[in-house]
């Protein structure tokens, strides 16, 4: 009898450890599915080598102090003084400026969920911008 009831709480227990197990794994992914979803809201900042969103593309989302380095996807190409357009889906204002090595130039502000086209001198930007950009500084 006591052989029994041993036998039978260790599958209780061994059962309630399976269930306990199950239970922390689906915390963790539910958690690493909750980090996802944040990151899908945070949005990013699309930045492209031609005018109208056209051409190499490259994401962000995050700071780059240096786009020497950087390359647009599926190509060897440096981001570092070729981007023409961009588009900003975060809630952040991005700094996209000019000529890091001095710590000089020209500053084009990127308003949250905004988008420019051409980076020429227009409306937004009043200096020409187009193939100067050096840095992306989220704010």
């Amino acid at each position: 009898m006591k052989r029994k009831i041993a036998l039978a709480l260790s599958v209780i227990s061994l059962s309630a450890a399976g269930i306990a197990g199950t239970a922390s794994s689906a915390s963790a992914t539910s958690t690493a599915e909750q980090t996802q979803a944040a990151d899908a809201l945070a949005g990013k900042l699309e930045v492209w080598d031609k005018n109208n969103f056209a051409g190499d593309r490259a994401v962000y989302k995050k700071s780059v102090y240096n786009l020497v380095d950087k390359k647009f996807i599926r190509t060897q190409k440096t981001v570092n003084d070729k981007i023409n357009s961009f588009n900003n889906t975060t809630r952040k204002w991005i700094r996209l400026k000019q000529d890091i090595r001095l710590n000089i130039g020209h500053v084009y502000v990127a308003q949250p969920h905004s988008k420019d086209g051409n980076l020429d001198r227009n409306h937004d930007n009043p200096d020409n911008m187009n193939n100067e950009i050096s840095r992306i500084k989220f704010m």
